[in-house]
């Protein structure tokens, strides 16, 4: 199981990082579509089980290699099927997103 900070008890102080008008990539199963928001609590920034049912993570890049290497690097060596199962999607954001910044140091706790 993936290791968390503690609850926030005040989502306002996260880092966060305001954008628009930008090309994200996300690499994603073609079972579940580009839009699927994990909250199992397995991967590193799925949210502490307390906050589960509050929201979820959604990966995406601002380049399509760093959308790949987020998903293929945490399967180790994937095989040619696992990379197959996978689709690439990109999507302009037009309207302005307040995300969590978790480049930032200060996300981890």
């Amino acid at each position: 199981m993936a290791k968390h900070p503690p609850p926030a008890s005040d989502w306002a102080a996260f880092p966060a990082v305001t954008v628009a008008g930008q090309r994200w990539f996300r690499m994603h199963r073609r079972t579940t579509g580009f839009a699927w928001f994990g909250n199992r609590t397995v991967f590193r920034f799925d949210p502490p089980a307390s906050e589960a049912t509050r929201f979820g993570t959604c990966y995406f890049a601002t380049e399509g290699i760093g959308a790949f290497i987020e998903t293929m690097l945490g399967l180790g060596n994937p095989t040619q099927d696992e990379v197959d199962e996978r689709y690439m999607t990109s999507c302009e954001v037009r309207d302005v997103l307040h995300l969590a910044d978790l480049t930032n140091p200060l996300a981890l706790g």
